[in-house]
């Protein structure tokens, strides 16, 4: 057994470099992913073999849980999707994230608690470090190389999805660091913050205030004040400064919001679903479908194709139709319905802390993609499969601490 704890951690050791390399990649997009992806797939399935056959010689049980299998369940409902789909048309960069997906959920959720207990420090430092170089990256990349809006990443939405991403985990790390850890944290926050306007994503401002909103409510009477104050006078100030030019930009939306392009997509793409027949309208065209299709009815061609409706519920029914839709929307309102009542019943603060910035998270995450980038992606549903394994590593923990108090 203590041999074995040694082998556990030393590949919950390679797990967590394999994720943090990952996350980097995906902030500078250098093609380091599909290595990381590979350890990642090999250290689960060498846990998976153990467990099965510690279950299967009676030295254990399946310690499985509900909100698991719900998490792993809808990815592969997508897969099977695609399969039942008579167009024939499938995308196999698609079906390669949803199984992805999967393992990403499994990692996270299977990590041993006392791992990160014992090596708190180490874990804190390197996430800053990591949070430090993904937000220099870019915000190098702007400043010193000029490539604005999009920075090191190949669309200017996933820069965005990067800084709504960042600035909550690094106010999170704010509680357990020292005063040069504040400093350079409040650096990470304001790197993160010029590299969002300079992005022109008005989706991510949406998503990120709209969370800040709704998390007030969870905060203590001091920190609400903040927090309110904080949400009310940042945006108003960057408006009326015209930082980046983000006045034009609100006030060109606000004049022209009948003929916004995404209007024009969604009426677009909606017209194109409803020629689907029964059983299209069931399973979907596959995962590869909607961009073919839409060429015939998307009234935007020549500098720009569009390949996704800019709404991935729109493009989730068309591509695996209203079974897929349903899945995902049942298991995103569980995930969250079980996250708060988990914030509601735990009595460690610890808990209610982490499920807070995971319900930030998750929802400055969803409703950015939901309005401009693809579901599939691997930029959306990798952030996505991460919050969900956190999510049930946390809910896994709590009964952890109640068995160890």
């Amino acid at each position: 057994m203590i041999q074995y704890n040694r082998i556990e951690n030393a590949l919950t050791f390679l797990l967590i470099v394999a994720f943090f390399i990952l996350i980097l990649d995906l902030a500078v997009s250098k093609g380091m992913y599909k290595i990381c992806i590979t350890f990642i797939k090999i250290i689960v399935s060498l846990q998976l073999l153990r467990v099965f056959f510690l279950y299967f010689t009676k030295k254990s049980t399946l310690f499985f849980t509900k909100g698991l299998l719900i998490a792993i369940a809808i990815p592969i409902i997508l897969i099977l999707l695609d399969l039942l789909s008579i167009d024939g048309i499938s995308e196999r960069y698609y079906i390669k994230n949803l199984k992805t997906a999967i393992f990403i959920i499994l990692a996270i959720w299977m990590m041993p608690f006392e791992f990160k207990k014992n090596n708190s420090k180490l874990f804190f430092y390197s996430l800053l470090v990591l949070l430090l170089m993904a937000s220099s990256a870019n915000f190098i990349a702007v400043i010193v190389f000029s490539l604005h809006k999009f920075g090191l990443t190949s669309n200017p939405h996933y820069l965005a999805l990067q800084a709504i991403i960042v600035i909550p985990i690094s106010l999170y790390l704010l509680r357990f660091c020292p005063l040069i850890g504040k400093t350079i944290i409040a650096s990470i926050v304001l790197m993160e913050f010029y590299l969002l306007m300079d992005s022109y994503s008005r989706t991510a401002w949406l998503a990120f205030i709209i969370a800040s909103l709704i998390c007030i409510p969870f905060l203590r009477f001091k920190a609400r004040l903040w927090a309110a104050s904080i949400i009310f006078f940042v945006p108003i100030s960057v408006y009326y400064l015209g930082v980046l030019g983000i006045d034009d930009r609100l006030n060109d939306l606000i004049a022209n919001l009948s003929k916004e392009e995404r209007v024009t997509i969604w009426s677009d793409a909606i017209a194109m679903q409803q020629n689907s027949n029964l059983y299209q309208w069931l399973v979907g065209h596959g995962l590869g479908g909607f961009e073919q299709g839409f060429q015939t009815y998307s009234k935007y061609h020549g500098e720009v194709d569009f390949t996704t409706p800019h709404n991935f519920f729109i493009e989730v029914l068309y591509t695996s139709g209203l079974i897929g839709s349903l899945a995902i929307a049942i298991g995103e309102c569980v995930f969250i319905y079980t996250l708060l009542r988990l914030w509601w019943k735990t009595s460690f603060d610890s808990q209610k802390v982490v499920i807070l910035l995971i319900f930030v998270l998750f929802t400055t995450h969803f409703i950015h993609t939901f309005l401009t980038i693809s579901f599939f992606t691997k930029q959306s549903i990798y952030f996505l499969s991460m919050l969900i394994g956190l999510g049930c590593y946390v809910m896994r923990r709590e009964s952890f601490l109640i068995n160890r108090e």
